[in-house]
């Protein structure tokens, strides 16, 4: 007889804790990849962060300044899907491919 008094306790733990390990293990890889996610949002806003400074009245929001940075968005835009089609895309554990694909409304 174990500590606990009853054969099956010492069943029952270790099933308890390898469900504990797992649920454990499977969160720690939804955190990795929110991690990776995050960093990558991160570079992607310091990008058009400096895109907006260089793109002349974009502060202001006049029109043609918002036309230029709408096509330099695109141009940067076009060039990120082209290298992610041509490498593989991520697929987090959701079964949402990352980055997702994006569009300009109207």
């Amino acid at each position: 007889m174990n500590t606990l008094g009853h054969p099956a306790a010492a069943s029952t733990i270790w099933k308890v804790e390898a469900h504990h390990e797992r649920v454990l293990c499977e969160l720690h890889k939804k955190y990795s990849d929110l991690v990776s996610q995050l960093d990558a949002e991160k570079k992607r806003g310091e990008k058009l962060q400096q895109i907006v400074k260089e793109t002349p009245g974009a502060a202001t929001g006049s029109p043609a300044a918002m036309e230029d940075l709408k096509g330099k968005l695109t141009k940067k835009i076009k060039e990120r899907l082209a290298q992610t089609s041509a490498s593989s895309s991520t697929t987090n554990s959701d079964g949402a491919t990352y980055p997702p694909a994006l569009t300009w409304p109207g």
